[in-house]
């Protein structure tokens, strides 16, 4: 059911006159340790989009430094691809929510599409919403457990540095919000310290103290 992509063939050497040939090496260096990882990109259109244009060049990339690399693409029919067209514009901000059937119909086309999934993939990489149900991996449910998540209740979630330019105290106030009227949400901001960034400390402990 899930569809595989045909990819040209392209090498890091094709780019070294643009990036000069240090950069590459290094790409190559720090690729080693993962030489022979199983990867499968999973996402909705093969053609049309930001994540397609970016495919088509990465992966074969990504098969030059070693990896093991496939791009595969859903299947859905209309029902699915219109009920995930509502989940779009929902995440961008429009004032509309799935129906119980068309939550249903999205979970039902995960489903089976998941079942594909069975050739031993050591990292899955999922692409817009409308996969994001096909990793109801238990791996996933114990990792969310070791920091307190309840993958059973709402969750809102912003993955980013910590600065101003990234708004934490915004989506802390929003969060506010949206658990006036669904007090079982949950927020996680998750992010890393970045080395290049010195104030990121200093903004982390104003995040906390605004939570």
């Amino acid at each position: 059911m899930l569809q595989p992509v045909a990819l040209a063939h392209k090498s890091l050497a094709d780019y070294t006159h643009i990036v000069g040939r240090p950069l590459v090496e290094e790409i190559r260096e720090l690729a080693e340790p993962l030489k022979g990882t199983r990867v499968v990109q999973l996402s909705a259109t093969a053609f049309g989009g930001g994540v397609s244009e970016i495919l088509y060049t990465l992966i074969p990339l990504m098969r030059d430094v070693g990896l093991e690399v496939e791009w595969q693409v859903i299947y859905g029919r209309e029902e699915f691809f219109n009920s995930t067209k509502l989940m779009h514009n929902a995440l961008q901000g429009a004032p509309q929510d799935l129906t119980e059937e068309q939550w249903a119909t999205w979970f039902q086309y995960n489903e089976m599409n998941a079942r594909e999934l069975s050739r031993g993939w050591d990292v899955c990489l999922v692409h817009d919403p409308q996969p994001a149900a096909m990793l109801s991996l238990e791996d996933a449910t114990f990792v969310c457990k070791q920091f307190g998540i309840d993958t059973s209740r709402p969750m809102m979630c912003q993955v980013s540095r910590f600065d101003p330019w990234k708004d934490p105290l915004g989506v802390i106030d929003a969060y506010r919000i949206v658990k006036e009227e669904r007090a079982d949400v949950q927020l996680a901001l998750v992010g890393s310290m970045a080395s290049d960034d010195p104030e990121g400390w200093d903004f982390y402990n104003s995040t906390l103290a605004h939570a």
